[in-house]
């Protein structure tokens, strides 16, 4: 006999299949950003409100302006914003204390959290 709500859990299964690809297209770009400017330049390739991988766009733009971490950003997020901030570390964008401050940050959400 069929389940009432597979069609409720295909729809979810298809939401999250969006989702991921959204994640797969945004994933190496925010890998390779190297500075402050081309971090806000990626932010303004958004798709649309309500497009799929509209939240990536906005978490990063959260991010940039002011170091919060996104409470709806997914670990690999975290992980990609910790790469970041050491590049600007390391290439003088970013101050010690700062990005030593924001990386524990990162680190403490990442342990609180799983994968996705």
């Amino acid at each position: 006999m069929p389940r009432g709500n597979s069609k409720e859990e295909e729809r979810q299964q298809q939401k999250i299949e969006i989702k991921e690809r959204a994640w797969v297209s945004f994933r190496p770009k925010l890998e390779a950003l190297q500075t402050y400017q081309q971090a806000k330049d990626l932010v303004t390739e958004a798709p649309l409100p309500d497009s799929p991988g509209r939240i990536f766009y906005t978490n990063l733009d959260l991010f940039i302006q002011s170091y919060i971490i996104p409470c709806d950003s997914n670990y690999a997020e975290k992980e990609l914003y910790l790469l970041f901030i050491e590049k600007l570390e390391s290439n003088n964008y970013l101050d010690s204390s700062t990005a030593t401050n924001v990386k524990e940050k990162l680190k403490e959400a990442m342990d609180t959290q799983t994968y996705w």
